[in-house]
């Protein structure tokens, strides 16, 4: 009789032990069982966001697409670039003797090379590189930047040296570019691009007409302005009214001909 009331007791005390332990492990895999907080907090986040009157509201939509230039920055991998920069020697070397030509007009020291990101025409960024004159500079930061954050479609942005500052190639390849050291179409008289107040934006779609000549080669498709393709310039577009806002004239806007990739500001002497 009292060998079976002490192994009832070992039995008994054997439970208690193994409940004991169990508990222990529970208690310190608790961590592993909790929901990650992270996930829980995104959850109510998005169950707030359903629940609230914007995500039913176009308006507020639109608002969230169309967004301020710091918040389109902050959500793309790569940080956008808007740089300015003297014209270095490394500079000089890509465009001496090709866009820029030694004159008594416009000098090394009053030029700026700037690089600007923008979004290609199959909406990837890009970094592309411009050569202005120093007091447009800053404008043209901003005007880059307001194209940006509003994902504006520019097909490329090169120095014209790439073209060996061959004005048609640059157009006939869609090129925008600014500072180039030559005279006007068919004129004996010196551009505004020579002096780096000038800029031409997606040349292709955006054609220079003047009389029966169109200029690039192939920008004919372009001529109706009144049916919209991507790349063009309408007048109180986003392009339009960022360089106007900032005093630059559009070619668009001019009677006798229509340069429609054309912008200009003229300097205050």
């Amino acid at each position: 009789m009292k060998a079976i009331k002490r192994l009832t007791i070992l039995v008994v005390g054997c439970s208690i032990s193994l409940i004991i332990t169990l508990s222990i492990i529970d208690y310190m895999h608790l961590d592993d069982q909790q929901p990650d907080y992270n996930s829980k907090y995104a959850i109510n986040e998005i169950e707030k966001y359903e629940a609230s009157s914007e995500a039913s509201n176009p308006s507020v939509i639109n608002d969230v697409v169309l967004k301020e230039p710091e918040n389109v920055f902050e959500e793309n991998d790569l940080m956008p670039v808007f740089t300015i920069n003297f014209i270095t020697e490394a500079i000089k070397t890509r465009i001496n003797g090709i866009s820029y030509h030694e004159n008594p007009y416009i000098s090394y020291e009053d030029l700026r090379y700037l690089q600007v990101s923008y979004f290609d025409f199959n909406g990837n960024t890009q970094v592309g590189e411009l050569i202005v004159n120093e007091k447009v500079a800053n404008d043209l930061i901003g005007i880059f930047k307001e194209l940006y954050a509003h994902q504006y479609a520019i097909n490329k942005i090169q120095l014209i040296d790439a073209y060996d500052a061959d004005d048609n190639l640059s157009m006939e390849d869609n090129n925008t570019s600014a500072f180039n050291y030559r005279y006007m179409t068919n004129h004996k008289t010196l551009s505004n691009h020579a002096y780096g107040i000038a800029i031409d934006i997606n040349p292709l779609q955006n054609p220079y007409i003047s009389g029966k000549t169109v200029l690039p080669e192939g920008s004919q498709t372009f001529l109706n302005r009144e049916v919209y393709q991507q790349g063009m310039i309408i007048k109180g577009d986003i392009c339009y009214n960022a360089f106007i806002s900032r005093g630059w004239t559009w070619g668009g806007d001019w009677i006798s001909l229509k340069d429609y990739q054309h912008f200009e500001k003229k300097l205050q002497e």
